[in-house]
């Protein structure tokens, strides 16, 4: 079974040093879609001394989702959707965070383990900043990350479009329904892919 991780992080700023309120990752076969494993954490923004913040970035995150925010800048354990429904919060370091990523990643091959995140030049270069902060060392062979943007952009060719977050049912821009959403993505344009490869082969 192929396996990947999926990776998003919502931060405070647009620089691959920001502030980090909240991340998930999610390891997933990238031929059937099928999580494995799949984990979240509203990260504590106080303790990120070294991080940059952006008002700008604060006040868009408010007008996205303003009660999951909230929540999580406050320390709050718990914050309630658009819906009234309440969600427990489990607030820790960044450094918990990211520990709890490398532990799942051992039960794979690293070396060989796919790592996506959506954008090349923000959550793996912010995931390197904060483990050398945190940990004194990378977390993520560079070697291995794929950009889901780029792998967009070859499939369109092909007829593919990323189905947004509307069209599954997932509100964006919560770090685990943005992994989600991302995940179902991947796997659609990789499938068109593999289908465009064996046509030039035949």
């Amino acid at each position: 079974m192929p396996m990947a991780m999926m990776i998003d992080l919502e931060t405070l700023d647009t620089l691959p040093t920001a502030k980090v309120f909240s991340g998930a990752y999610a390891f997933f076969d990238d031929e059937t879609g099928r999580i494995d494993q799949i984990q979240e954490m509203a990260i504590d923004v106080g303790i990120q001394d070294y991080a940059s913040i952006s008002p700008k970035t604060v006040a868009w995150h408010i007008r996205k989702n303003i009660d999951l925010t909230a929540a999580i800048l406050a320390g709050e354990e718990s914050y309630k959707d658009e819906r009234g429904v309440e969600h427990p919060l489990v607030i820790g370091r960044m450094e918990d965070f990211l520990l709890s990523m490398q532990r799942d990643m051992e039960r794979f091959d690293v070396s060989k383990l796919e790592t996506w995140s959506h954008g090349a030049s923000f959550d793996l270069p912010l995931i390197t900043f904060h483990s050398f902060h945190t940990m004194g060392s990378s977390l993520i062979d560079f070697r291995n990350h794929r950009d889901t943007r780029t792998r967009f952009k070859d499939a369109e060719f092909f007829g593919f479009r990323p189905k947004t977050g509307f069209e599954l049912n997932l509100k964006a821009h919560i770090a685990i329904n943005d992994v989600k959403i991302q995940i179902h993505n991947v796997v659609e344009a990789q499938r068109i892919m593999r289908a465009a490869k064996t046509m030039r082969r035949d």
